[in-house]
């Protein structure tokens, strides 16, 4: 079974289980746990959609944050007769992937066969395809468009998406042997690797990898009004990942706060294994999690009076993520990455998003083997072992998910030419920004369609504050 096969199981389920709520429930009340399949149970709320697996290991996880709604959920857990106490709490980020990764194979080893779309049988039967495209899987090129559509919101084939990969690819690896020759190396590659050996750019500490973050956090800070007239309310913290789960954390995630600014917004660092962890690479991620990006973002979004809850809390990765990548060039904006070795990363950062629009394309609908991922990745991008393997198979088992942080990337790019070319002087960047962010999370179409409306009210006259 499939990884997005999964989410929609899940969803499935959730969605019967609210179908059956009293009217005007408490919504921060757990509803009665069940047993989804051998090992896999749901036990969240009405708002909360929390599941939780036992792994062939016999560890026992569930996604549920440990700083809000654990009564609730650990009363659920406790009805299926686990201890609490043997929980492993997973956030977000890398090791969510994991664990989903987890169930999807707990399914596949129990009698998942039965709740699998009509057509995936017979791949369950013989032990799995042999082929790891969505292509070779019954109706798989419809399956994958549709998977597209719902990962990007637009109407871009994955032959375009292709295309466009490989443009972007191209292009970024210009702008960063640019940077490698003016740094005194032939190519990018050759920088790439002297970065990577010099150990005067690892950390020497854990600390040292969160002071970082928080330098790099603070001189945003002050920065943020030559950009915006829209500010979030919620402060942001930077702390450590437990140590529970830095063997799977990713190097840094977000999870945003709480509407009325009693919990903060957190960037989680990854400081397990410090010695190999690059600090050149922290910039860009810190200003992509943290401000002006996810944090950014998310705490207005949910900040947002005249937005219904369902929108506050709207979750388009597309939309999401790109503005994330989106924010990591804002500091370019300010005259950050002034080190050459920063620029170089942020750019890195950027060459992996543009080349999963290759690999995603590439195994889904061109048909590629895995062993071609692999060697497109070796050839461009700074991915290496596990790291790239984990790249590699993330693709494969959901499809067209990480396609949406590039694709949004380039709208929200796109929709700011846009704006500049046909206002000129009366484009203001932070009434631009305001106006993307004021509308919370939404498909890319639909910002497009806002933003170009924005932008003939402002041409008129008629928009105050560029909103």
């Amino acid at each position: 079974m499939r990884l997005s096969r999964l989410l929609v199981l899940i969803c499935l389920f959730a969605a019967s289980a609210l179908a059956h709520a009293a009217p005007n429930p408490d919504w921060t009340t757990p509803l009665a746990p069940f047993q989804i399949a051998d090992n896999l149970y749901y036990v969240g709320s009405r708002d909360l959609a929390s599941y939780l697996v036992v792994t062939p290991a016999g560890n026992i996880l569930i996604n549920a944050n440990l700083e809000s709604s654990p009564p609730l959920i650990k009363a659920s857990v406790e009805k299926l007769g686990f201890r609490w106490t043997d929980i492993r709490i997973l956030l977000n980020g890398q090791a969510h992937y994991d664990h989903m990764a987890g169930a999807a194979q707990i399914l596949r080893e129990t009698h998942a066969r039965n709740m699998v779309m009509q057509g995936d049988d017979q791949a369950v039967e013989t032990g799995g395809r042999n082929d790891p495209g969505l292509w070779a899987l019954p109706n798989g090129d419809a399956r994958y468009r549709a998977a597209v559509r719902e990962m990007t919101t637009t109407d871009m084939t994955p032959e375009q998406i292709y295309e466009l990969g490989m443009s972007e690819v191209k292009s970024t690896e210009s702008q960063m042997t640019v940077i490698a020759k003016q740094q005194g190396y032939s190519d990018w590659k050759s920088y790439a690797a002297a970065i990577i050996s010099n150990p005067k750019l690892r950390a020497t500490s854990r600390d040292e990898i969160l002071n970082t973050y928080r330098q790099y956090v603070a001189q945003m800070r002050p920065k943020l009004p030559q950009l915006f007239g829209l500010l979030p309310k919620a402060s942001l913290e930077v702390v450590p990942v437990e140590a529970y789960r830095e063997k799977e954390a990713a190097a840094a995630s977000y999870f945003v706060g709480t509407p009325d600014g009693s919990r903060p917004g957190k960037v989680y660092v990854n400081t397990g294994d410090f010695e190999d962890r690059e600090l050149p690479e922290i910039e860009a991620t810190a200003y992509h999690e943290g401000i002006p990006g996810h944090h950014m973002q998310l705490s207005i979004q949910q900040e947002l009076p005249e937005l219904p809850p369902f929108r506050q809390h709207a979750s388009y990765t597309a939309y999401i993520e790109g503005w994330g990548l989106y924010a990591e060039r804002l500091g370019k904006d300010v005259g950050f990455y002034q080190d050459p070795n920063d620029e170089f990363e942020r750019l890195a950062s950027e060459l992996l998003r543009s080349s999963r629009l290759v690999e995603d394309t590439g195994v889904h609908y061109k048909r590629w083997t895995r062993d071609q991922m692999v060697q497109f990745f070796q050839e461009n991008s700074l991915e290496t072992g596990d790291d790239l393997q984990a790249e590699v198979d993330r693709y494969i088992s959901y499809p067209a998910q990480a396609l949406s942080y590039k694709i949004g990337q380039l709208k929200i790019l796109e929709l700011r030419k846009r704006a500049q070319d046909q206002l000129g002087d009366k484009f203001d960047i932070r009434a631009f920004h305001d106006e993307i962010l004021s509308g919370g999370a939404l498909p890319l179409d639909v910002l497009d369609s806002r933003t170009s409306a924005w932008i003939v009210s402002v041409k008129s006259g008629k928009a105050a504050n560029g909103r």
